[in-house]
């Protein structure tokens, strides 16, 4: 017995015939239907399509399809007889369904310049990583902005998403080929407090611009001013304009106005 089918590489999802051929003594196919098993004996790789069939004409077959890649060994067994073959089945053809999304980190800052890194995982029908380039990725966010996605050549691309100073859960999806990627990837952007000017506002005020801002109210205190109506911020600390972490407290004196 002894296999006469290809051993070179099979692609995952596509097909091919395993036959081997079962001889009597003196080299000749043996006319009579001889049951054949076809089994995996080995390797990572795996495709469908084993199982027993019987000879004709001295030939016994089977169609498998390749699916997880890997290096994969069958065994048709017929009494005593066996032969084996052994082949790779490798990645196929990309498919969007099967593409994945992934960031890291998956939460940075919502202070304007706080970068994710977006990427793209292409896989076969089957799962499989691809290992090289698979035509044109377009990737959208829900927040924050996106760079054009650039292709490693390796089965993955990556975007930069950049954050705003909106916080919230970014959401990326996508196309691969021009199809929707079935995965989607989220990023969370963190409030942070971008400390606003409260200088001249009521405390009222104040306290609603810090509060809007994601900052905390700190210490309060009274002194008296020539130059600043009563009742008005007559200083803040930290300054307008720093931007830390969400609820951080900024210290405001009022004014007491003049003295009488």
């Amino acid at each position: 017995m002894r296999f006469t089918s290809a051993s070179t590489a099979l692609s995952s999802g596509s097909a091919r015939a395993l036959s081997v051929e079962l001889r009597d003594a003196i080299g000749n196919l043996t006319p009579v239907g001889t049951p054949v098993t076809f089994t995996k004996t080995s390797g990572p790789g795996t495709v469908t399509g084993l199982g027993s069939k019987t000879s004709t004409a001295g030939i016994a077959s089977v169609t498998v399809v390749g699916q997880l890649a890997g290096a994969v060994t069958i065994t048709a067994s017929s009494g005593s007889l066996s032969a084996a073959t052994t082949f790779s089945v490798v990645p196929g053809s990309a498919d969007a369904r099967k593409t994945t999304l992934s960031a890291a980190p998956a939460a940075v800052p919502a202070n304007g310049s706080a970068i994710s890194t977006v990427t793209v995982h292409v896989k076969d029908s089957a799962g499989n990583d691809l290992q090289s380039s698979a035509g044109a990725v377009v990737l959208h966010t829900s927040l924050g902005t996106l760079s054009p996605a650039t292709d490693l050549h390796n089965g993955t691309y990556t975007a930069a998403l950049t954050a705003g100073t909106q916080p919230g859960q970014a959401v990326i999806t996508g196309e691969l080929g021009g199809q929707a990627i079935a995965g989607q990837a989220t990023v969370t952007l963190e409030a942070q407090c971008i400390v606003p000017r409260v200088r001249g506002k009521t405390l009222v005020a104040a306290r609603v611009a810090l509060r809007a801002s994601h900052c905390g109210v700190g210490a309060v205190k009274t002194v008296r001013s020539a130059t600043v109506a009563a009742g008005k911020v007559l200083s803040q600390r930290p300054a307008a304009g720093r931007t830390l972490p969400a609820g951080t407290k900024v210290k405001l004196t009022i004014s007491r106005g003049r003295r009488r």
